[in-house]
């Protein structure tokens, strides 16, 4: 007859009691956590926020607004979880529903850069807010200082990316010290919220910032190194 190991270690646990062995005790609550039936249903129920953003970017909507719901009960206070669940919601075209969610977000988030595009979005579906709420958006700046950042969008499946990779490092490698190079992949979860700050619409994409992140140039492009060079120089005279 096999042993019935959480009522093994339940009785492990009373003598680690009895016999005041706390640090005997931790491993064994651990122990019968992990063991727990119910974890093991939560672990393989619940999805993940990449998951999530996955269905999302494949376009389907109605599917990520149900794996965002679900993330929703267990991170209530989740802001990019409320995020999500907004545009999902306009997508579905429940405008009424996504506005909420923008302005639980507006309402009760700390992450400031979240709250101005939350904000922009809002206002481009309840017009009537205008005047309301402050909005500033990622526009090109009429006034700028000198090019401090620079971001590139890519994504894996994109061969001209890959093509422009060396053109990218090797820019990187000679002014690293003077401006920040930032690649991000435009369709990993991570990259959400400047992915909808700049919005890319091809790839690769290379937004341009100063020092206060003010965008000085947004465009898909893929220059030659000497293009790519001569655009610095442009937004940057100390650039050599």
């Amino acid at each position: 007859m096999g042993l019935c190991y959480p009522l093994v270690l339940c009785q492990l646990f009373l003598g680690a009691l009895m016999l005041k062995n706390y640090r005997l005790l931790a491993v064994l609550a651990t122990t019968l956590a992990l063991l727990s039936p119910m974890n093991h249903a939560d672990a393989a129920s619940s999805p993940t926020f990449s998951q999530a953003v996955s269905a999302y970017l494949s376009e389907d909507y109605s599917k990520a607004l149900g794996l965002f719901q679900s993330l929703a009960k267990t991170n209530p206070t989740d802001s990019k979880v409320h995020y999500y669940l907004a545009i999902c919601h306009v997508r579905l075209k429940d405008k009424d529903k996504g506005a909420a969610e923008y302005q639980w977000i507006l309402k009760n988030s700390k992450d400031e850069a979240l709250k101005e595009i939350v904000t922009a979005r809002l206002l481009r579906i309840k017009p009537e807010l205008k005047g309301t709420l402050k909005v500033k958006d990622a526009k090109l700046a009429k006034k700028h200082g000198p090019v401090r950042k620079v971001i590139l969008f890519s994504t894996v499946w994109c061969p001209t990316c890959k093509e422009f990779e060396p053109t990218w490092e090797k820019t990187k490698a000679k002014l690293a010290s003077k401006i920040q190079f930032v690649h991000l992949n435009a369709e990993d979860a991570a990259a959400w919220r400047e992915v909808e700050l700049y919005t890319p619409r091809a790839y690769p994409t290379l937004v341009y910032l100063d020092a206060r992140g003010n965008v000085i140039e947004n465009k898909a492009d893929a220059p030659s190194a000497a293009q790519f060079l001569s655009i610095l120089k442009k937004y940057d005279s100390t650039v050599k």
